[in-house]
Formats: C-alpha cells, sequence, structure tokens
C-alpha cells in the first residue's frame, strides 16, 4: 500500500522519532514545517517521492542524523550549509533533483581524504554533479562519491 498526498504537519507531534522512512510513496507538496521541528530524527529517507520546494536551513538542527536519502524527488534551490554540526552523518543522497549551485563546504568538511571509509566520515555524498555542466557542483575532488 502507498500513501499518497502531503506529509501531515501534524507529523511534528511525534517529538521523539527518530526514523522516518517514507521512500518510494507517492508523496507530493513540500517538507512540512513540523519535519524541521522533529530534532531528534537520526534517518530522513524521502526519495522516490514526488516532493518539491527546497531543504530548510533547518535541517542543521538534526545533530544525531545519519542517514539522509532526498533523491528522486523534485526540490529545488540550494543544498543549506548548514551541515558543519552534524558529525554523525554518513550518507546523503541528493541526485535527481533540480537542486543548483555548488554542494555546501559544510556537507564536503565531513568526508575524509585520508580515510573516506573511517567510521566517522561521510562514506555517500551523491549528488547530479557530473560534467560537462553539473547542476550542483562539487568543488573539492573528494567530496562527492558519485556522480549522475
Amino acid at each position: 500500500m502507498n500513501l499518497n498526498g502531503k506529509i501531515p504537519e501534524t507529523i511534528k507531534e511525534l517529538t521523539k522519532l527518530k526514523f522516518l522512512d517514507l521512500d518510494f510513496q507517492e508523496l507530493t507538496g513540500s517538507i512540512p514545517d513540523g519535519v524541521w521541528e522533529m530534532t531528534k530524527i537520526e534517518q530522513l529517507d524521502l526519495n522516490n517521492n514526488m516532493l518539491t520546494g527546497t531543504i530548510d536551513s533547518r535541517i542543521g538542527n538534526f545533530l544525531d542524523l545519519n542517514f539522509l536519502q532526498l533523491h528522486n524527488n523534485n526540490f529545488v534551490g540550494t543544498i543549506p550549509d548548514t551541515f558543519s554540526g552534524l558529525t554523525k552523518l554518513r550518507t546523503a543522497q541528493f541526485e535527481g533533483n533540480e537542486f543548483s549551485g555548488t554542494m555546501p563546504a559544510s556537507i564536503c568538511q565531513h568526508r575524509s581524504a585520508v580515510a573516506p571509509f573511517a567510521d566517522d566520515a561521510l562514506t555517500r555524498l551523491r549528488a547530479d554533479c557530473i560534467e560537462p555542466v553539473p547542476e550542483v557542483e562539487c568543488d573539492s575532488p573528494t567530496c562527492c562519491t558519485v556522480c549522475y
């Protein structure tokens, strides 16, 4: 059974929720403000829907976030530069959207050039960064792990 429609604003009432896995549904609309208030989230998996809008800078408040999949939606704008405090982040997938600009340094700093697969490093960072005309530019050769 697939869920369809918008993610309800009342989702914010799940204040202790750690895992939000709504991938491969038929969700539409933008991510409601209530999601950005759920700061206990460790895994946010919203890939393969029809979600739109931008990624709120409050994602930087998800200090326990270790798994982020937003790929294959219709998000627009830039990836926010608020990831510096997300030291537990190991997977971040942004490909298959309409993001633009440069992959923020606050995400790239979590990639380890010395030990890219270390337990404390961001080991999977994917974006639409393939040349010759990338939608998202990864300035550092060690930043994005896979470009689409």
